[in-house]
């Protein structure tokens, strides 16, 4: 079986009748969301097909809004993130095979979902400068993004804030990697 694309349709985030204001502040401060329009499998390298069922709502790779001129979050780094995302809201991913379904690793380490991230993105695209800073990106700013979700020993409402600031502590680490490759 070959990993192919995920088939996914966006998730309005205000329809016709939200004023102007409203729509412009909710497209500056909210990232898209997406939801799978079918179910996404992914054979991993040790051979087992891991799998996302249809109608999970995810917002793709947090790519900071200036550099998605140049990356988009549901270009190369589609099919990691629908993934991590999934693993990152529910803490475990599930596995198929012979039209059944089990969970495949059920772990509230973090470390673990992103690394699998890396792996997935590695064996999807050949840029792997993408896949290191995405990664990079990911292991900084996904504490943000794991405890909004989680909570877990964060208040809530500080968690929240931190996430405001998560684009631009990833445009900051995604700078510094880059000078370090360079230099």
């Amino acid at each position: 079986m070959k990993n192919k694309q995920p088939k996914i349709k966006a998730v309005p985030r205000f329809d016709k009748s939200t004023p102007f204001w409203k729509c412009l502040f909710i497209w500056l401060t909210t990232n898209k969301k997406w939801e799978v329009a079918e179910d996404v499998r992914y054979k991993l390298e040790s051979g087992e097909t891991i799998l996302v069922k249809k109608g999970f709502v995810f917002d793709g790779a947090s790519i900071p809004r200036i550099l998605r001129p140049i990356i988009s979050p549901v270009g190369i780094l589609l099919v990691p993130s629908v993934f991590h995302d999934f693993a990152y809201q529910n803490k475990f991913v599930l596995k198929t095979s012979s039209n059944r379904t089990y969970f495949y690793k059920q772990t509230s380490d973090r470390k673990y979902w992103d690394s699998l991230f890396k792996d997935m993105s590695k064996e999807t695209h050949s840029l792997k400068i993408i896949s290191i800073l995405a990664w990079a990106a990911v292991r900084v700013g996904g504490f943000f993004s794991w405890n909004s979700i989680h909570a877990s020993g964060v208040k809530q409402g500080l968690s929240k804030a931190f996430i405001k600031y998560g684009a631009a502590l990833q445009v900051i680490t995604i700078i510094s990697m880059l000078y370090g490759v360079i230099a």
